[in-house]
């Protein structure tokens, strides 16, 4: 099943301690802060002539708001050289003119205005695990507007006015109102907003994941400064991305690791999310390598899997191990600090290289979204069919077929057809699978109707064969028992037809 949720298909991003040890409450715990009032806005403000000094510890302050025009001096406390640039490393294209293109010495400044408005992150080029972000508003007002949103007299971001139009801008714009809400307004509006958005918008929806890791890495900060916030169905939407985003924040920064392995075996098993906790630890402890051999992609897997060895509960070694491989596919999307290109003529080269078969598994299906994104279907397709190997190509076009129904368009009852064709066109061996992976796209968190809706009836379509039809209908049950709680499936399943029931509630067990 997909770890890690497609952006968007094509779209180039590259131009692009303290421990909580009580269980969390699942019922919501109200914020202690609400979103800040005009007056608070002038704390948020730098004072005039900001200063960013790069300290032992990281960049501090490590977040400013400063009016568009104004301009930041960066000096260093450290005895050696730093340098200061915009995401993402080493490229630093997000905004390449925020970069000194050389090494700064200790005992100098450098300077640099700030002209677009937006929410720009930045580190330290030398050091790449030391960030800051940097809040940019409209200098005529407290309005912040990012990427074409509409900001409101509070700093608030609008999206809503975008999102047909551009869709890179559209997922940027979120990308800023998830950490403008999570910094003034605190994780539980961020809850909020997340439903609203989840529930009104479609496309918000197809493309959530990244949206849901920075609520998660938002929501570890709250917890760092003690604040109060509780877990929610709402961690669980799109692809788990909070528990993704919350668990890299933690190991990444130098927790006690042994800590962040509890806190995933002590999550609440009503939210039945502790596999997806230690996803994110696979995550982190990527990133707390790459801050310090960036360069050297494989040994940061290598490292970072041996790391889940020994942090993983047994039960879970294979959440820890997916979340490695999908830490380094982040790196292809720029969502975090570091960027790599995508080999167009052997896009799966890395995974080709891994240890063992098992390994191998897990780096092909990690990356598949990036070869897809990057090289077409028809290329994609291409690769795939390539894989010698039978468990990785099955698991690879299972997810791809899923990708598929989510991402290419929107699927109905008049061009089913047109995708099993698809299916079946491939080599025998994959023609399952696909179907399989295909049908799970229908099924939707919190939406029970695209079970005994789309989903089976794609399944009941006459072009299927015998074998492929048995697939389809796995398919569907094995996606409601990942999606949904135990108890909220077991009402779907007393909905649908009574020749499908036994097979649905014997997935639960």
């Amino acid at each position: 099943m997909e770890q890690e949720m497609f952006r968007e298909r094509n779209m180039n991003l590259k131009s692009r301690h303290y421990f909580l040890s009580i269980l969390i409450p699942v019922t919501v715990i109200v914020g202690s802060w609400a979103l800040l009032h005009d007056k608070d806005e002038k704390l948020f403000l730098s004072s005039g002539n900001p200063v960013i000094e790069l300290r032992e510890d990281g960049f501090y302050p490590k977040k400013i708001t400063i009016r568009e025009g104004e301009t930041i001096t960066f000096k260093t406390t450290r005895d050696t050289y730093f340098w200061p640039a915009s995401n993402l490393h080493p490229t630093h294209t997000l905004y390449p003119e925020f970069d000194p293109a050389e090494p700064i010495s200790p005992n100098k400044k450098w300077g640099f205005q700030f002209d677009q408005v937006g929410i720009w992150e930045y580190h330290d080029h030398i050091d790449p695990d030391a960030r800051g972000i940097i809040y940019v508003i409209n200098k005529d007002s407290l309005r912040l507007t990012s990427n074409g949103g509409e900001g409101d007299e509070k700093g608030e971001i609008k999206c809503n006015k975008i999102w047909t139009e551009n869709a890179e801008k559209q997922l940027r714009c979120w990308d800023d109102l998830f950490r403008l809400l999570s910094e003034r307004a605190g994780i539980n509006a961020s809850f909020k907003r997340f439903e609203e958005l989840y529930a009104a918008n479609p496309f918000f929806r197809k493309h959530c994941h990244r949206q849901a890791h920075i609520v998660g890495e938002g929501a570890y900060w709250q917890f760092d400064e003690e604040k109060k916030i509780a877990l929610t169905d709402t961690t669980k939407l799109c692809g788990y991305g909070f528990y993704h985003g919350f668990m890299q924040e933690f190991v990444s920064h130098g927790q006690d690791n042994e800590k962040a392995g509890r806190f995933c075996e002590n999550l609440d098993k009503k939210l039945e999310s502790t596999g997806q906790c230690y996803h994110g630890i696979g995550h982190g402890l990527v990133y707390l390598h790459a801050s310090e051999i960036w360069d050297d992609i494989q040994t940061i897997i290598n490292l970072s899997l041996e790391g889940c060895k020994r942090l993983t509960h047994t039960n879970y070694l294979t959440d820890c191990f997916y979340g490695v491989y999908g830490g380094i596919e982040s790196f292809y999307w720029g969502l975090h600090s570091y960027a790599l290109d995508v080999e167009e003529k052997d896009p799966f080269s890395l995974c080709e290289g891994q240890s063992t078969p098992e390994f191998t598994k897990y780096c092909y299906n990690a990356f598949l979204p990036v070869v897809y994104g990057f090289t077409g279907l028809e290329n994609t397709l291409k690769a795939i069919q390539k894989i010698p190997e039978d468990d990785a190509a099955f698991i690879v076009i299972d997810h791809l077929g899923y990708m598929m129904n989510k991402y290419e368009t929107e699927i109905d009852q008049a061009n089913f057809d047109e995708f099993i064709t698809l299916c079946q066109s491939l080599k025998p061996r994959l023609n399952k699978s696909c179907v399989e992976g295909f049908v799970k796209g229908f099924i939707q968190p919190k939406q029970p109707q695209t079970v005994s809706g789309n989903a089976l009836n794609f399944c009941a379509s006459i072009m299927l064969s015998k074998e492929e039809k048995k697939a389809c209908i796995e398919g569907t049950f094995n996606a409601l028992a990942y999606f949904y709680s135990k108890n909220d499936a077991e009402k779907v399943c007393k909905t649908i037809k009574d020749e499908y029931k036994a097979l649905c509630f014997s997935k639960l067990e």
